[in-house]
């Protein structure tokens, strides 16, 4: 048993070694600048976490496995989606414009204007959360006729993940920030 383990482990570590030598020189720039240049990237960016979570293997019995993978995928579509659209409306900043930058300690004031900011993004992403699963789960079992509730768990589960972690993940990285720049805070 140990030695399958072994065999296990070694293989994951040789196949992790051999696909980060051949891919991450590419991750490096190349994907970054077509992700946030292409006009074609929120399709892609849609595509392909949906094309991943159909191909997701179901095993015979239910486990959570499926709905966590489908919850961290659509919540990074979310922020791909909130990414993209900012570099499409404001372009990159220049990140060594007054570079080399200091080493400062916040002060109170700036401890408090962060704390304030995380308080305000958690209470725009809590009900837009709530808000959204809600909505998903009347609405779509309304459209397909589904009355039995057992089905109507299994029925939403994907859609729900779908549609409320890409408007969570799009509202954290794209929205509140622009709310912030609203207000100038």
């Amino acid at each position: 048993m140990l030695n399958f383990i072994l065999q296990d482990l070694l293989a994951g570590v040789a196949f992790a070694v051999v696909l980060l030598v051949t891919v991450l020189p590419l991750l490096d720039t190349a994907v970054d600048r077509w992700v946030f240049t292409s006009p074609n990237t929120p399709i892609f960016i849609v595509i392909v976490p949906l094309a991943l979570i159909i191909l997701y293997p179901s095993p015979p019995k239910y486990t959570q496995t499926k709905k966590d993978t489908a919850t961290i995928l659509f919540g990074t579509c979310g922020a791909m989606l909130a990414s993209w659209l900012r570099f499409y409306m404001y372009g990159f900043p220049d990140p060594y414009l007054g570079a080399p930058y200091s080493i400062r300690i916040p002060g109170q004031k700036k401890i408090i204007q962060m704390l304030c900011k995380f308080v305000f993004g958690i209470t725009v992403i809590v009900p837009t959360r709530a808000v959204m699963k809600s909505t998903v789960h009347t609405i779509l079992p309304w459209l397909l006729s589904e009355t039995d509730p057992k089905k109507k768990k299994a029925l939403c589960e994907i859609p729900h993940c779908f549609f409320t972690y890409t408007v969570v993940g799009f509202t954290a990285v794209f929205l509140i920030p622009q709310t912030f720049i609203y207000f100038d805070v």
